[in-house]
């Protein structure tokens, strides 16, 4: 019988919200004596807006979760796929902390470090089982 909405579908959508926040989030402050700039993930200054990535990602696992938000839990598919394009996001901000970590007069911004924990989460939360956690 179904009751609603499932939990983990809403949860997994919004922290999907997340990783779309922090593309727009500061990525890198380039300081240059009284100098500075701010970079995020969509502004295309240094030739690659690398936040569409993280954009087009979070969407497709919002829509995943939406399409499936009826059932009590995820195809087995389904939490493969939202695992792995997740993990995947997770490599490419951690490869872009040590990329902008390696120019000098530079620091990495909120933005990266949010999509890390977002992407890092959202790759977990579809093993979660939250129907024993609710004592369902």
């Amino acid at each position: 019988m179904n009751k609603g909405f499932s939990l983990k579908n809403i949860v997994i959508a919004a922290v999907s919200l997340l990783t779309i926040l922090g593309a727009f989030l500061p990525w890198a402050t380039v300081k240059v004596l009284m100098l500075e700039k701010t970079l995020n993930g969509i502004s295309n200054e240094t030739g690659v807006a690398d936040g569409i990535f993280f954009v087009i990602g979070a969407v497709i696992t919002i829509v995943l979760a939406i399409v499936f938000i009826k059932k009590e839990d995820l195809s087995t598919g389904t939490k493969c796929a939202i695992s792995i394009l997740n993990v995947l996001l997770t490599i490419l901000a951690i490869a872009k902390i040590v990329d902008i970590n390696s120019v000098p007069l530079t620091t990495v911004g909120a933005g990266l470090y949010i999509l890390i924990a977002s992407t890092a989460i959202t790759a977990v939360l579809p093993w979660v089982p939250y129907n024993k956690m609710l004592g369902k």
